[in-house]
């Protein structure tokens, strides 16, 4: 009668276990599917970009969008502090005004 019993219990036990491998599988089978669908879309927007970046290499290879050189920075000298009043031939450095 006990080994009647513990067969019973074997049988519920593998079929719990196997309802249990099952319901895993089919989560498993669902994520699976959404990570395709997810792999699927990135594909594409990766093609998309692709398609872009060679529109932008051929457009800048043409001189389409010409890069503006920077402006040299040149020092330009301070001009001398003034110090008190300046004559008119001091302008000029020819001598008094005639």
């Amino acid at each position: 009668m006990m080994s009647m019993i513990s067969s019973m219990m074997d049988c519920s036990l593998c079929r719990s276990s196997s309802k249990c491998v099952l319901d895993n599988v089919e989560k498993l089978t669902g994520r699976d599917d959404a990570i395709e669908a997810m792999m699927m879309a990135l594909k594409e927007e990766i093609a998309e970009l692709k398609g872009e970046l060679t529109i932008y290499n051929a457009v800048l290879g043409n001189g389409g969008l010409v890069a503006v050189a920077p402006k040299p920075s040149v020092d330009v000298p301070k001009p001398k502090k003034f110090k008190g009043t300046r004559k008119p031939w001091d302008k000029r450095k020819s001598g008094p005004i005639s």
